[in-house]
């Protein structure tokens, strides 16, 4: 590559650059839902500066694939001496220019490790983004799961409220005792609280989706994962952004021990320059090759040790590949018993809630107590709690398991 390209090249790097940068302004005012808040990754300082990272390894490639600079030297032999080389009169002045040769597979060695960084770079944005988006996932199911108690609330709010005003007539009828208002007003008002502490988890929800997300506009917090059934298909783990994170940087570390078999061989140049002799002021010209012959045992140490990294990099593979099934399989069994759970759950609801309607009629009709009444009540809303934290945990695991089989970004997009 000439100097010419290779400045063009670094110039339209440093104008993209400068693009992808500038932040994208976003309506504040427009409520976006969770798939607007991933395409909102291209805007994030992350991207940006992976971006750059990126580009710069594909700098190094046209670097690499460019043969070296000449080098120009200048050098003075027999001058200052004694007898006949005192002075400057047999002074012998050369001008050259060399030439690494890079042969022996250099070159080849040196463009195939810029590959494999430029392409461990793309790998990392993808590792980046997944990951963004993954956590964004969660934190979306957090909001979901804050909105979903926050319905449960309200419903317990109405049944205090109405419970209350069946005891104030039982109270006013002379069939209840006071205490027993009391307690419902007591009641309703932890009732109310508990909305309060749900309304500062939802704040709080929000405000973690702006810090990751970058974004402070309106959320559509519509429901996506806490309904979502488990969709278990067929498992590659090719598939998965951080395993081919792992083989790209395998492929570095083996293109770096090329790169060290290519140094452990003798190196060729040429030169070429012309030579001033003082004593009759005559030029005559050089030329040639010169070989460089690495001694000592430094190269086959630094070999030795790139054999270590490629191995410990084919451990770390292995152990990916192994540890990221046995956790998938755990994810699976963990959806399935939440089903199971959900399911049971659901079934337990409506027997639940005859119980509760029917100590309603029996608190009007002054058959049974306001404790009696309270604690069907309960029973019904903690199987209710525990049906919303059953699907949280369910919905938890499925985000888990999209991320490992690097399908969650597809069906977050495909959601209606």
């Amino acid at each position: 590559m000439t100097n010419k390209n290779f400045y063009a090249a670094s110039g339209s790097c440093a104008i993209l650059l400068f693009a992808i940068s500038q932040p994208i302004q976003v309506n504040a005012q427009e409520a976006i839902d969770l798939k607007g808040l991933i395409e909102n990754f291209e805007n994030l300082p992350l991207n940006s500066q992976l971006n750059a990272i990126s580009l710069a390894d594909e700098v190094e490639v046209k670097i690499a694939s460019s043969r070296p600079n000449p080098v120009i030297s200048i050098g003075v032999e027999n001058f200052f001496g004694s007898s006949p080389y005192k002075g400057l009169n047999s002074a012998e002045t050369t001008l050259q220019v060399s030439q690494d040769l890079q042969l022996f597979g250099r070159k080849q060695a040196n463009i195939n490790y810029a590959k494999s960084r430029a392409q461990s770079s793309k790998q990392e944005i993808e590792v980046k983004k997944q990951e963004y988006i993954r956590d964004l996932a969660k934190l979306w199911l957090a909001l979901e799961n804050a909105n979903y108690q926050s319905n449960l609330e309200d419903e317990k709010i109405a049944a205090a409220k109405e419970d209350l005003g069946f005891v104030s007539l039982l109270v006013e009828g002379g069939r209840e005792p006071k205490l027993r208002q009391l307690q419902a007003q007591a009641d309703l008002k932890n009732a109310q609280l508990e909305k309060i502490k749900t309304q500062n988890e939802i704040a709080n929800s929000k405000n973690n989706l702006a810090i990751i997300s970058q974004y402070n506009g309106a959320i559509n917090p519509r429901i996506i994962f806490m309904e979502k059934l488990g969709n278990f298909g067929d498992f590659n783990v090719a598939n998965n952004t951080t395993y081919r994170l792992l083989v790209s940087k395998q492929s570095i570390s083996k293109a770096a021990i090329e790169i060290a078999k290519a140094e452990s061989k003798p190196n060729f140049g040429s030169y070429m320059g012309a030579r001033h002799h003082a004593a009759d002021n005559a030029i005559s010209m050089v030329g040639g090759l010169s070989v460089t012959i690495p001694l000592g045992r430094k190269n086959q140490a630094i070999l030795s040790q790139r054999n270590l990294q490629a191995s410990a990099n084919s451990f770390a593979i292995d152990n990916f590949v192994r540890t990221t099934e046995a956790q998938r399989l755990a994810l699976i069994a963990q959806t399935n018993a939440k089903s199971r759970e959900i399911a049971q759950l659901n079934n337990n609801l409506a027997p639940l809630a005859e119980v509760y309607d029917l100590s309603k009629i029996g608190l009007k009709a002054g058959k049974i107590s306001l404790l009696e009444v309270q604690a069907a009540r309960n029973e019904l809303f903690n199987t209710k709690d525990k049906l919303r934290v059953a699907k949280f945990e369910r919905a938890n695991a499925i985000i888990e398991l999209s991320y490992i089989e690097n399908r969650l970004i597809f069906e977050v997009k495909n959601e209606k």
